[in-house]
């Protein structure tokens, strides 16, 4: 039997040795106990609770076992400690929550699960099998209840305190009812405006909060207040059972003051320094003075206190394994005998449980790089990831102490991303935090990476540098076409050209309208004119002249206007009648080749195309170039011995041989008139 039993535990030990489970003895024997329970154990609706489970190892001998846990939802959960295996005797203990759900309270029970190793011993070498152990813990439903259920303890420490000195208050909150209360607040308006919220307290827990107040010059009274609600309930409600306590002013004493520093909530195992200064305002000087703490013993002795002012400072290193308050007490007595006996004020150093600590991975992003005026609009994107294994419950993501959002819950594991454009007033490090209050009823401050934002002065690019002149080179023939628009410069050019040559055959097509215009315009003129009203000789005067017949007929109307007689013109000195041909006619030198209608203003005179130079040329006849006498320069007689006659003679009789003209009847309009001119004129 020895023999089998040795078999048995080296199989076991090679069991541990490969992380398999270890090994029981006996047949079916179960070398563990389990027991469990879970508060409240009776709820009127869907809630936590409170769920405390304790495996016991109780195998003969020196074996170890194996064992783990696991939720109702078949997740593993941890031991306190991070057990995994079990000795002799040894317990592993597990404290957590669990949300009761409504299926739960219809069964009346929920299920966790222990898994360990059993050995059967049913064969000739035992065995060693894996057992899993169905743990059903009851609940019940009960009525709900409304009345309030919260207890609060409110200490002060030191009760009275000389000005300056630093007074605590610890506030202790328990929930005795069956339901969970939220949205716990705590107020002293008598001595801070600041707020002291828990989110939540569930049945049977409870939370203890501090807060420290520097004495002022006079005695003051503390009265706490605290309101909370129900939960699923939002009617609030006031805690009305705190007394009130009257801090004293001490004048002179002895004053001590105890601080953390840096922190007061630590992992397990961590050190925290803490730090004890002695003030003494008496006129009493104490020798032999010790300082001592309730867990910490004897931390300093043999100190001396001179009177006014005498001070001393001790420091003490702790190692934090769990939540403790330590409260420093101060010893001694001077030369008269008096005693001193004094406490410092109380210091809460919190062994973190990180189950119930906030884990948050907080990464932020900004769409600029950096900007180039102040204020600028930057764009950022925060991803806030829970990576812990507690709850996070109305946490504030918040820039500086601008709040950006509010997460209700972020479940482990999960994560929620923000977009949220700012105003910057400048440029710099952006940095964004979350704050929220964990299952242990502390508030927590997660700080973010950080983003730099710089700013940047807006540059202009340089001018490019002028081109010193140099000799153009000599461009080598290639017999490769060149093609325009080719490159950057080419195409400018070419648009150039292009709204120049488009401006140019805008600026011809306005001119051929404008010409268009003008033509037609004479046209209309000229079909409304009478026909032959025109000056056919260089004599007659006129705007315009009519070369299309020789001679104006009979009924043409007189001309407009004031008529001049016929002025006589010097012929040049250098004239030679050689230079022109047989047409030229010398009694064109006499007179101004302007025209010259005499019946403009005299009824009496000739028809200006029966007054043409070329009639009297033709009538009087004309000398042949080689037999015609060269006139005199300027001289009128010379004129008229060359023609035979003067052009005054020659109009006289024209007037003679003329007809008189027909009266203008009064009130007769000239359109009229010529009409009825023409008329008999055709007759």
């Amino acid at each position: 039997m020895k023999k089998s039993y040795l078999i048995a535990l080296c199989l076991a030990a090679a069991l541990l040795v490969c992380g398999l489970p270890s090994l029981v003895l006996g047949d079916d024997y179960h070398p563990v106990t389990v027991s469990s329970s879970c508060s409240p154990k009776s709820i009127s609706s869907p809630q936590k609770v409170t769920v405390t489970i304790v495996v016991t190892n109780i195998a003969d001998g020196n074996v170890s076992v194996p064992v783990a846990l696991y939720d109702p939802s078949k997740n593993a959960v941890s031991f306190q400690g991070g057990v995994t295996s079990i000795g002799q005797s040894q317990k592993a203990t597990y404290v957590g929550t669990y949300n009761v759900t409504k299926e739960d309270l219809d069964k009346g029970k929920f299920n966790f699960y222990v898994k360990y190793n059993i050995f059967k011993n049913d064969t000739s070498v035992p065995t060693a099998e894996s057992y899993t152990r169905t743990l059903s813990i009851p609940i019940s439903k009960g009525k709900a209840s409304t009345a309030s259920k919260l207890t609060t303890e409110h200490k002060i420490s030191p009760s009275s305190a000389s000005k300056g000195q630093t007074v605590t208050l610890t506030y202790t909150i328990t929930n005795t009812g069956s339901n969970a209360v939220t949205n716990v607040q705590i107020t002293n308006t008598s001595l801070t405006k600041d707020k002291i919220n828990i989110s939540r307290i569930d049945a049977g827990d409870k939370v203890t909060k501090t807060f420290q107040y520097t004495m002022g010059s006079k005695s003051i009274k503390s009265k706490p207040k605290v309101t909370y609600r129900n939960e699923g309930s939002d009617k609030v409600l006031t805690l009305n059972t705190i007394p009130s306590k009257t801090i004293e002013l001490e004048k002179g004493g002895v004053i001590v003051n105890l601080k953390a520093k840096d922190k007061s909530e630590v992992k397990p195992g961590e050190k925290v320094e803490l730090t004890c200064t002695i003030t003494n305002n008496s006129n009493v000087s104490y020798k032999d003075v010790k300082i001592s703490d309730p867990l910490l013993g004897d931390i300093a002795t043999g100190i001396e206190l001179k009177a006014n002012t005498g001070k001393h400072t001790e420091t003490k290193t702790v190692t934090v394994n769990e939540t403790a308050d330590y409260s420093f007490l101060v010893e001694g007595a001077s030369e008269s005998g008096k005693e001193l006996s004094i406490s410092s004020n109380p210091v809460h150093l919190v062994a973190i449980d990180m189950t119930k600590q906030l884990q948050l991975e907080i990464i932020a992003q900004a769409q600029s790089t950096e900007i180039y005026e102040e204020p600028s609009e930057v764009v950022f994107a925060v991803t806030v990831k829970n990576v812990g294994v507690a709850e996070g419950k109305d946490l504030l993501l918040k820039h500086g102490k601008t709040t950006i959002a509010k997460i209700p819950s972020l479940p482990s594991g999960e994560e929620q991303t923000f977009v949220k454009a700012l105003l910057v007033s400048m440029g710099g490090t952006f940095r964004f935090d979350v704050s929220g209050v964990n299952e242990q009823g502390t508030t927590q401050e997660i700080e973010g990476n950080e983003v730099k934002v710089p700013y940047l002065m807006p540059t202009e690019p340089p001018p490019p540098p002028t081109p010193e002149p140099t000799d153009a080179p000599f461009a080598e023939a290639t017999d490769e076409p060149v093609v325009a628009g080719t490159t950057g410069e080419n195409q400018g050019g070419n648009t150039g050209m292009l709204l120049l040559w488009g401006l140019a055959g805008l600026l011809l097509l306005a001119l051929v309208v404008v010409l268009v215009f003008i033509l037609l315009g004479r046209r209309r003129e000229s079909s409304a004119a009478p026909r032959g009203e025109a000056v056919v000789d260089s004599i007659q005067r006129g705007a315009r002249r009519d070369y299309g017949s020789q001679h104006r007929p009979a009924h043409a109307q007189p001309r407009t206007g004031r008529g001049t007689a016929p002025r006589e013109r010097p012929v040049a000195a250098d004239f030679d009648t050689e230079e022109f041909d047989n047409d030229y006619d010398p009694a064109y030198s006499a007179y101004d080749t302007d025209a010259y209608d005499a019946d403009a203003h005299d009824a009496n005179a000739p028809l200006s195309s029966s007054a043409s130079l070329h009639d009297l040329a033709s009538k009087y006849g004309r000398p042949e170039p080689e037999e015609r006498p060269k006139p005199a320069r300027g001289s009128a007689a010379r004129d008229a011995e060359r023609t035979g006659s003067t052009a005054d003679d020659y109009l006289a009789r024209m007037r003679e041989q003329r007809p008189p003209r027909e009266a203008r009847t009064p009130g007769e309009t000239t359109d009229v008139y010529r009409r009825r001119r023409a008329r008999n004129a055709d007759a």
